[in-house]
């Protein structure tokens, strides 16, 4: 709950009372005002009494490349303060390090292994031109998903937005490609480490794993050359839960479109054929929205799918 807060504009007027509030808004909306170094454009943004708000000189001008905020060496970056990074992964790039023996000894010669949190702290290095602490990892996906995701700069941003993930307050939903047609529905499970064959999967036993939420919508079919249908869907995460998407859809009889792992409904269970072609794990991290860790505001944020799967997509029959 956010306490002690007034409006951007309420703040503004009450340090200038001689402006009028369209005044107030007016200089707000030219990106002219800073809460915390933060460029706010929202007027009833709810900002904390003790906030630094600053009126700059000139406005403060994002640049803009195919409706994201920066474009630069291969970095989508939505949005950046010094609080959060909002950006976009590619595909097939570990969002952080993993620690296995390949990994140690690739690390023990010299070699690096580049991951999108490293490369997002290099990319702030060189904008802002100095050194800055590690960035700080409040959710990940998977190495062959892409889409739009958020670090932390701060301890503090790293604790709000945990929480956040932890309670579900967080808007996400994924595009995804499936085999065959699923229904709309919501899936609702209890996820475990090992379903009993090694891989993560869903158990009937009420009192063990974690409860996962999610809701699938159809919003395309299509055939691949040989008759398989493909489908387009929109899954809406009410839980966040490791590979979640991917062993609900598997679970239903309709795995991802590249899947490599949960190919099957049930542990030991005979793996779905894959005929789609797709040049890659069908999943792309769509929509996230959260509240600024400071501000308060509301930040939403929506990435396109990616061009090898559009392009894949589009290459099939309706």
């Amino acid at each position: 709950m956010i306490t002690n807060h007034q409006t951007l504009a309420s703040i503004l007027r009450q340090k200038n009372p001689d402006w009028s509030w369209n005044q107030c808004r007016k200089l707000i909306h030219s990106r002219r005002v800073t809460v915390d170094g933060l460029v706010t454009v929202d007027d009833v943004a709810r900002v904390p009494l003790d906030a630094d708000v600053t009126i700059l000189s000139a406005p403060n001008i994002v640049k803009k490349t195919e409706g994201l905020s920066v474009t630069d060496d291969k970095m989508h970056v939505y949005y950046l303060d010094q609080h959060v990074i909002v950006l976009e992964k590619p595909t097939n790039m570990e969002t952080v390090p993993f620690t296995t023996k390949k990994f140690a000894d690739r690390t023990a010669t010299g070699s690096s292994h580049d991951t999108f949190i490293e490369r997002a702290r290099r990319w702030i290095e060189k904008t802002e031109g100095r050194k800055i602490p590690p960035l700080r990892t409040v959710h990940r996906l998977d190495k062959g998903t892409s889409g739009v995701m958020v670090f932390a700069r701060t301890v503090a941003a790293e604790r709000y937005l945990g929480d956040l993930f932890r309670r579900h307050d967080i808007t996400r939903s994924y595009m995804a490609y499936c085999l065959g047609k699923p229904c709309d529905s919501t899936i609702t499970s209890r996820l475990v480490e090992n379903r009993g064959d090694g891989r993560r999967g869903s158990t009937v036993n009420s009192k063990l794993g974690k409860e996962a939420v999610t809701n699938v919508k159809v919003l395309d079919c299509r055939q691949t050359k040989n008759g398989q249908v493909v489908s387009m869907i929109q899954c809406r995460l009410k839980t966040g839960r490791t590979h979640q998407i991917r062993i609900h859809l598997a679970e239903s009889g309709h795995p991802l479109t590249g899947e490599s792992v949960y190919r099957s409904s049930v542990a030991f269970g005979p793996e779905i054929k894959d005929h789609s072609g797709a040049p890659r794990i069908g999943l792309h991290a769509h929509e996230l929205g959260f509240t600024h860790p400071v501000t308060g505001a509301l930040m939403h944020w929506q990435s396109m799918v990616p061009k090898d799967l559009n392009d894949w997509w589009q290459s099939l029959r309706s």
